[in-house]
């Protein structure tokens, strides 16, 4: 019989499950982004650090408009894959006063 995992222990494999899979997430972003000619910008918690069990990755996609749709089918896609929650948009959908408090801190994907 195996060994009983508290609450806490099952919270704290699951952040680390999010932290491999956004290493994982970051890499494929950066090839989609190399070979479709645009960028996705990571902010919130998967860059502060701040992983919680629930966190999810909050992300833009920032390409051109004809390619903006696929890029952002290519996100849910392959978080889906790696069992991660997200929130995406194109950057062009969001207000000044929103990009202005995110882009300080957010990574940039190339």
């Amino acid at each position: 019989m195996g060994s009983v995992q508290t609450l806490a222990q099952r919270k704290q494999a699951r952040v680390e499950e999010i932290r491999a899979g956004v290493a994982c997430l970051r890499e494929a972003l950066a090839a989609y982004g190399r070979a479709h000619g645009g960028r996705f910008l990571i902010y919130g918690s998967a860059v502060t650090g701040r992983l919680h069990y629930d966190s999810d990755v909050d992300l833009l996609v920032d390409f051109s408009a004809p390619a903006t749709s696929a890029a952002v089918d290519f996100v849910e896609e392959t978080c889906a894959r790696l069992n991660l929650p997200v929130d995406v948009q194109p950057k062009t959908w969001c207000k000044a006063a929103f990009l202005a408090r995110i882009i300080p801190q957010a990574q940039v994907v190339p």
